[in-house]
């Protein structure tokens, strides 16, 4: 999912990942952070407000891939 953040984080792709699953802050966002509940469900374009460090921010949507379904049955 390639995503940006209205106070100046640069556009970023990263990986949602279960919170057991996350390994790097670079490259995935673990579901259960603010920010990770906040890119669950909606399409691309969607503005989302979430709250964190104190302030509510807004992460826009700009594309979203999906990993090959082979991946989530390894995962169950």
């Amino acid at each position: 999912m390639t995503f940006w953040i209205n106070w100046g984080f640069p556009r970023g792709t990263r990986q949602l990942v279960y919170p057991e699953e996350y390994t790097s802050e670079r490259t995935q966002i673990p579901v259960m952070s603010p920010l990770g509940a906040a890119l669950v469900g909606p399409k691309v374009g969607s503005a989302i407000p979430f709250f964190t460090a104190g302030r509510t921010n807004v992460v826009t949507i700009e594309s979203v891939s999906w990993a090959d379904p082979t991946d989530v049955v390894g995962a169950l």
